[in-house]
C-alpha cells in the first residue's frame, strides 16, 4: 500500500497505528529522562565512575539523534511498518540487555543498541501518522496525541523514575519496556498497515553516510564537550569534522537524484522559522529542566518522587495544552501558535529567573505553568508545519528532519547551558565564600567546582562543622545564580526564536495572493 492512495487502512487500523505510535514515543522520551534519576543507584551498584555514568546517557542520545533522519527516509523507501516492527523488536532487546547489564560498560553498549531501535522509532513514527490520517481534523487530533504523550513522557520520567527505582531498583526502569515492547510487536505484525514512497527510487548510501558521520561527530562533540573541556583536542576536532561531513552531504544532496534531504525545504522561511523554534524549544526546556531537577534534589532537598512531584504542572499543562492543540489547529494557522509555543517558552524561563538562597520549590510554579504551555503546543503544531512541507509519501524526509533537529536541540542545550551553569554556580558561590571573609581560596575553589556540577548542599557534610552554615548558604547562592544564568539565556534564545516566526508571518502577510487563494500559514512555500 503506498502513500499515493492515503489515507491507508480502515478506520480502526488507524487508531491501532495512532496508538502504537504513541505508545513507543512514550517510551523513548521517557528512556532520555528517566534514567537520570537512576544514575546514583546504578553507580552504587556497578560501582563505576563518573565517566561511565555519563555514557549511559550519552550512548542513547548519540545513537537516537545521529540516526533519526536516515531512518525515517529510509522508512519511506523501505517501509514503514517493516521499519516499525524492526525498530520495536531492537529497542526491546536493547532493554532487556540493560536490565541484565552486568558491568556499566556493557550497560552502555546496550543504550547504544536502544539508541539505535529508538531512532528507527522515533523516525518512522509520524511519517506513519501522516500516512494513515488524512490531513485535516484527523491528522490534526492524531498529531495532538503524539505531541502530548512525548511532552508528557518529557516531563513525568523524573517521578516515573523515581517510583519505579524506589519501589524495584533501577534495573526496573528497563525491565518495564519488555512486556509493553513484546505487545507492540504482535499489534504492529497484525495491526499496523505498510506506507511507503512509491517513487522513492535507490536509496541514498552517500547522503546517508555523509549525514550520519556529519551528526554523530556533532552530537558527541556536544555531549562530550562539558566533561572533556571544550577546549580540549578532541572537541574542537569532532566539530570540524561534522563541518566536513555537512559540507559533503549538501554537496551530495545537490547532486543526487532522489536525495534523502530536500534541501529546498530551509529555503522556505516557515519551514527554516519552524526548524528554529523545534531546535529551541527543546533545547532550553530540557537544558534548563535538568539543572532544575538537580536544585529541587541536591539542594532544596528532596528525593527523586518529590522531585517528579514538583515538576507536575509542566507535565499537567504541557498535557491539556498538547491535546487542546488539535482545536486550536482546526480553527487557527499553525504559524502563529508555532510563535505562541516559542514565546510562552520564553515568558515561563523568565518568570522563573528570580530565584535566591531562601527561595522554596513554590516560586518556580508560574514558570512551569507557562513553560508547560509552550512545550504542549511545540509538541503538537511544529510537527503539523512540518508535514505541511511535503505530500505524505515524503513525510518521513520532513518528520525525521525536525524531530533530528529537536535531538541536536536537546544535546545542544543540555551541553550549552550545562557549561554555563557550572560557570556561574561555580563563580557565585566562591564569591559568597570569599568576599570580604578569610575563608581560604584553595577550598573554596573546590567547593565551587562541586556546586558546579550540581552538588548543591551535598557538600556541606564534607567541611568542618564550623562553616557549615556559611558553606550552606553559599552552595545556595552558587546554585540559583547559576540557575538564573540558565533561565535567562534560555529565554532570550526561546524569544529569538518566536520572533524569528513572527518575522516570517509579516513578509509573508506583505505578499500579494490571489482573491481565494490559501493562506500560506500552514503551507511553507
Amino acid at each position: 500500500m503506498s502513500d499515493r492512495h492515503a489515507p491507508s487502512g480502515p478506520a480502526p487500523h488507524r487508531w491501532w497505528a495512532l496508538a502504537l505510535v504513541c505508545v513507543t514515543t512514550l517510551m523513548l522520551v521517557l528512556d532520555v529522562t528517566v534514567v537520570m534519576v537512576a544514575l546514583p543507584d546504578i553507580q552504587t551498584s556497578l560501582h563505576t565512575n563518573l565517566s561511565s555514568l555519563q555514557w549511559i546517557i550519552d550512548a542513547y542520545t548519540i545513537a537516537l539523534a545521529t540516526l533519526l533522519l536516515t531512518m525515517a527516509t529510509l522508512g519511506d523507501r523501505l517501509g514503514r511498518r517493516r521499519l516499525f516492527v524492526a525498530g520495536t523488536a531492537l529497542f526491546t532487546l536493547g532493554s532487556l540487555a540493560c536490565a541484565l547489564a552486568p558491568s556499566a560498560l556493557a550497560l552502555d553498549v546496550f543504550r547504544g543498541v536502544q539508541g539505535i531501535g529508538g531512532a528507527v522509532l522515533f523516525g518512522v513514527g509520524l511519517p506513519i501518522i501522516a500516512a494513515t490520517f488524512p490531513a485535516g481534523r484527523g491528522r490534526n487530533g492524531a498529531i495532538a496525541a503524539f505531541g502530548a504523550s512525548s511532552g508528557t513522557a518529557l516531563a513525568l520520567g523524573p517521578l516515573l523514575g523515581g517510583l519505579l527505582i524506589e519501589a524495584f531498583g533501577w534495573r526496573s526502569i528497563f525491565y518495564v519496556n519488555v512486556p509493553i515492547g513484546i505487545f507492540v510487536l504482535i499489534a504492529a505484525v497484525r495491526r499496523l498497515p505498510e506506507s511507503r514512497d512509491p517513487d522513492a527510487g535507490r536509496p541514498d548510501w552517500w547522503g546517508t553516510a555523509t549525514v550520519t558521520v556529519a551528526a554523530f561527530a556533532l552530537v558527541l562533540a556536544l555531549v562530550r564537550g562539558h566533561a572533556e573541556g571544550f577546549g580540549s583536542p578532541l572537541i574542537p576536532g569532532l566539530f570540524a569534522l561534522a563541518a566536513v561531513a555537512f559540507v559533503a552531504f549538501v554537496r551530495a544532496e545537490r547532486t543526487v537524484a532522489a536525495p534523502m534531504l530536500d534541501l529546498d525545504l530551509f529555503r522556505s522561511p516557515t519551514f527554516a522559522a519552524n526548524a528554529g523554534v523545534a531546535f529551541a524549544v527543546p533545547a532550553v526546556l530540557v537544558g534548563a529542566l535538568t539543572y532544575l531537577s538537580l536544585y529541587v534534589q541536591n539542594t532544596l532537598g528532596y528525593n527523586p518522587v518529590g522531585a517528579g512531584l514538583r515538576i507536575v504542572p509542566l507535565t499537567a499543562m504541557s498535557f491539556a495544552v498538547a491535546v487542546g492543540a488539535a482545536f486550536l489547529l482546526n480553527q487557527l494557522p499553525a504559524r502563529p501558535l508555532v510563535a505562541a509555543a516559542a514565546g510562552f517558552t520564553a515568558v515561563g524561563l523568565l518568570a522563573m529567573a528570580h530565584l535566591h538562597a531562601g527561595s522554596t520549590w513554590t516560586a518556580l510554579i508560574p514558570g512551569t505553568l507557562l513553560c508547560g504551555v509552550g512545550l504542549g503546543l511545540a509538541s503538537t503544531v511544529v510537527n503539523q508545519v512540518a508535514l505541511a512541507a511535503v505530500p505524505p509519501e515524503r513525510s518521513g524526509m520532513a518528520g525525521g528532519a525536525i524531530n533530528a533537529i529537536k535531538q541536536i536541540g536537546v544535546a545542544a542545550g543540555v551541553a550549552g547551558l550545562g557549561a554555563l551553569f557550572a560557570a556561574r554556580a561555580a563563580a557565585g558561590t566562591v564569591h559568597e565564600l570569599t568576599a570580604g571573609r578569610s575563608f581560604p581560596v584553595g577550598p573554596a575553589r573546590r567547593i565551587g567546582a562541586a556546586v558546579g556540577q550540581g552538588a548543591g548542599n551535598r557538600v556541606v557534610p564534607a567541611v568542618p562543622v564550623s562553616v557549615r552554615p556559611l558553606v550552606e548558604h553559599a552552595a545556595r547562592v552558587g546554585t540559583t545564580t547559576g540557575i538564573n544564568a540558565v533561565l535567562v539565556v534560555g529565554a532570550v534564545i526561546a524569544l529569538g526564536a518566536a520572533v524569528g516566526v513572527l518575522i516570517v508571518i509579516r513578509l509573508d502577510g506583505a505578499r500579494r495572493r490571489p482573491p481565494g487563494a490559501a493562506a500560506p500559514a500552514d503551507r511553507p512555500q
